[in-house]
């Protein structure tokens, strides 16, 4: 039989271990965790879709537009 300090001592031990290699599976978890909430954040932005929106007035867009003429359709007067 061993001396109840030894005792206490290889029980603290066993403690600290078991105490540390937790705290390294927490953390583990929690990485793996924040890296697929972060996947997941720019899964969704670059599924975001947005409405084009027309370069003139009259609703068209720049590359519809004539190569010649350089000034847009708002330029001319509203009848």
């Amino acid at each position: 039989m061993t001396h109840p300090e030894m005792t206490r001592m290889l029980i603290a031990e066993q403690q600290r271990d078991m105490l540390a290699r937790a705290d390294q599976r927490r953390k583990v978890r929690f990485a793996k965790r924040q890296r697929k909430v972060n996947d997941d954040a720019v899964a969704a932005a670059e599924e975001l879709l947005v409405a084009r929106v027309p370069d003139y007035v009259d609703g068209s867009f720049r590359e519809n537009a004539p190569e010649a003429t350089s000034a847009a359709p708002a330029a001319r007067s509203a009848a």
